[in-house]
């Protein structure tokens, strides 16, 4: 180092030693890589000198570069910068690495002393080197006073294919209409201000500011002095596209440059043909849609930006490639266990939650255009996202998506936060396929709907929809439906339909396996274009089986209402499915007989058949056990077409008879068992009364009233009885004994009946 004492030696050492410092290679160029904020890869290097001198040791570039620029001496430094930058490209080149942009220092004196335009192009021009490999790097102080002569010249290198580098962005008085005539490729912002970037937030806002213009008019931005992570985190939220500091590498020699890919340590360089995809990705600033704020706090909520992420995908992983501070708590606080996978690629094959999201940043690289996309988090909050392509990587085949969570609502299941998009998609889940359907030509677009997922994938696209209803689907549709759907869904009846109703839908039956299955065919105009409709097939089967078991459970309800009011009093009606064992028990209201309440469930015999035990009447028990079980009901329908069999139950604490009936009936192939329990209490204490009254009436007729001994009548019933017995051969061994015990026959058949009810009062 000079002494303030040894300026004047200095100057003047420095002056007459230049050349050999140059010739003896004191004076060495060091080469700081620029690592792009998207990919983490170089993708330009900036030369810098240092003069190591046998005498004074380490001389500071900020010695003697302004002792060579007041001598209009910087020319030869620069130049021979330049030379040595060609040399490495070339070495480079022959390593098969990739060449990036390399930059040159060139002083604002060189463009006063020397024609230092045409020195540089006749260097690089005879080299070989394209020239869009050497970017000239000036600074903003060179510049700022309005000196056009420096900027004209810069123009006519940018014209002959240099790229065009402006440093200390921001620290000088740079004119904005300097910004609005020179297309700079790139600028870079002043170390110093980046070392406070962190402790004021006015500086923040500030170098933001500056980073946002430059995106404005189109130019990259690059910062220098990066020394730790949070400025990395900081600028590449920004949008800042290049970064350069010891954070990632000091200036190192060519040497060491080339020694690094020897040992594997090397930050890698960028593919050239990928550059401008990376230049675009990496200059979105991720704080552009930020809140605005009408209090006092709107400087602190300067950064307070809605969640947004860069994304990349080839259509088979997504990966994110810069996300600000809002998209990592989005994450953390809605996908929680998951959320540190989104670091990683990310798999369309594995990815479980979110696949209707993952599905259109799929398609909005495919498509090319904005989407917006409702869908719903893990934790049960609606977001919507903001989707749009950004550029696509003809290298990788990878695509930028731009992900801006729009909104999300504060709660879970927050209703009035449901969107119709999100109601729809899953309103239409069920739908099997859908088509997009020319009226006039008949091609079509077909879609298989991921009920699961709550999205539609492409499936194929047709020539002719109309023709293929008509005569593709002969072996898909039900037998007995295939003369219903030919004459219904034809294009004159679905136009006609949808003129009149405005919409067309017709249920028929399709086969599923060996089964039939009720679908809907429906259809309805696209919206604002009149060519086209849009047709769902909706499977419909458990819908229309709900509705025939409902159907027939009215009529059952109908029907053994009537019964019970022509029948006779039943307690209950029950039918059992005989291929499920589901059953429906219908009871009547108390001392009605209008059917009521209604009890359903399975495996009839295993459950509620067995609650009818618990009610019979203890003196009855062993015989219902005898009598009524599965196997005897079934084996007396089969011998006799019925089963019934009568017993007691107790109600309201006293014993009732009942009986109970069934029988199998057949209803569309599927045999029901029908069984009924009717109360015959009435009926069997009546019949009991009659038989009492009856024997009491057959034994008055056969006794005569004198003597309470049986009469004529009695014996001559008795013959008959006996003769029955004969004729059928079962009357056995008899024999008839006829006795005169007190004299009365005698009487009878000597002096007459007279005479003999005469004795008897006597007697």
């Amino acid at each position: 180092m000079f002494c303030t004492d040894d300026a004047i030696y200095k100057k003047e050492y420095v002056l007459s030693n230049i050349e050999m410092a140059l010739h003896e290679g004191w004076i060495e160029v060091y080469y700081q890589p620029l690592v792009r904020s998207a990919n983490g890869r170089v993708c330009a290097e900036e030369a810098l000198v240092r003069w190591i001198d046998p005498v004074y040791g380490q001389i500071s570039p900020d010695e003697f570069i302004p002792i060579l620029d007041d001598a209009k001496l910087s020319a030869t430094l620069d130049t021979y910068v330049l030379e040595q930058i060609i040399v490495k490209i070339k070495m480079q080149m022959s390593l098969g690495l990739y060449i990036v942009p390399i930059s040159v220092n060139v002083s604002h004196g060189d463009f006063y002393s020397r024609e230092i335009v045409k020195e540089i192009d006749d260097i690089v021009t005879t080299s070989g080197i394209p020239k869009d490999r050497i970017a000239i790097e000036i600074s903003e102080d060179a510049i700022s006073k309005n000196n056009y002569d420096i900027l004209d010249k810069i123009i006519k290198l940018q014209k002959l294919g240099y790229r065009i580098w402006l440093d200390d962005y921001g620290s000088g008085n740079l004119p904005l209409v300097i910004l609005q005539k020179m297309d700079f490729d790139m600028v870079k912002i002043n170390m110093l201000e980046v070392r406070k970037t962190l402790s004021a937030e006015k500086t923040r806002v500030f170098v933001s500011e500056l980073i946002r213009i430059a995106i404005a008019f189109g130019i990259e931005t690059a910062v220098k002095g990066v020394e730790n992570k949070k400025q990395v985190e900081f600028f590449k939220e920004i949008g800042c596209a290049m970064l350069q500091g010891y954070y990632y590498c000091k200036p190192i020699s060519a040497d060491q440059v080339f020694e690094r890919y020897n040992s594997g340590t090397q930050i890698g360089f960028e593919n050239p043909d990928e550059s401008e995809y990376y230049s675009i990705v990496s200059k979105v600033s991720l704080n552009d849609l930020s809140f605005t704020k009408s209090d006092d706090s709107a400087q602190n909520d300067y950064f307070d930006a809605l969640p947004i992420a860069i994304l990349e995908t080839d259509q088979d992983i997504i990966r994110i490639t810069r996300c600000n501070r809002n998209f990592k708590m989005f994450l953390n606080n809605n996908f929680q266990e998951q959320h540190r996978h989104f670091y990683e690629d990310i798999k369309k094959t594995s990815f479980m939650n979110g696949t209707y999201t993952i599905n259109s940043i799929m398609q909005c690289a495919r498509i090319s255009k904005k989407l917006i996309v409702d869908d719903v988090t893990p934790s049960g909050k609606t977001i919507q996202i903001l989707l749009y392509k950004l550029a696509d990587n003809a290298v990788s085949g990878m695509s930028a998506i731009a992900f801006v969570v729009l909104s999300i609502s504060g709660k879970k299941h927050e209703y009035d936060a449901l969107t119709y998009n999100y109601v729809a998609r899953a309103l239409s889940s069920d739908y099997l396929r859908l088509y997009f359907v020319n009226i006039d030509t008949g091609k079509y677009v077909e879609y298989n709907s991921d009920g699961k997922n709550r999205d539609m994938n492409l499936a194929r696209n047709g020539e002719d929809f109309f023709y293929e209803a008509q005569n593709d689907v002969k072996n898909r549709i039900y037998k007995d439906d295939l003369e219903l759907f030919a004459e219904a869904c034809t294009r004159d009846n679905i136009v006609k339909n949808l003129d009149e109703h405005g919409t067309f839908s017709f249920n028929y039956r399709v086969y599923d396996g060996d089964n039939p299955c009720y679908v809907n065919f429906k259809a309805v105009q696209a919206r604002n274009d009149p060519k086209h409709i849009i047709v769902g097939i909706n499977n419909i089967d458990s819908q229309i089986k709900q509705q025939e078991a409902m159907g027939r459970m009215i009529e059952e309800k109908s029907l053994f209402s009537k019964i019970a009011a022509l029948a006779g009093d039943y307690i209950a009606f029950c039918t059992v499915n005989m291929t499920t064992w589901e059953y429906t028990v219908y009871k009547t209201y108390e001392d009605q007989t209008l059917m009521s309440s209604k009890i359903e469930g399975e495996d009839f015999f295993n459950t509620y058949f067995h609650k009818i035990e618990n009610v019979v009447y203890k003196d009855d028990l062993q015989e219902y056990f005898e009598n009524v079980s599965k196997i005897s009901i079934f084996s007396q329908i089969a011998n006799k077409g019925s089963f019934s069999h009568k017993f007691r139950i107790v109600i309201d604490g006293e014993p009732k008879h009942v009986k109970m009936k069934a029988l199998i009936i057949d209803e569309n192939n599927n045999p029901q068992l029908i069984m009924g329990l009717l109360n015959v209490d009435a009926q069997v204490k009546k019949e009991a009364e009659y038989a009492v009254n009856l024997l009491a009436a057959e034994d008055k007729a056969f006794k005569d009233e004198l003597t309470g001994v049986k009469n004529k009548h009695a014996y001559a019933a008795a013959e008959d009885d006996l003769n029955r017995h004969i004729s059928a051969g079962d009357a056995g061994d008899f024999a008839i004994i006829v006795f005169d015990l007190n004299g009365l026959k005698h009487v009878n058949d000597t002096y007459g009946h007279q005479k003999g009810d005469e004795f008897i009062k006597k007697d």
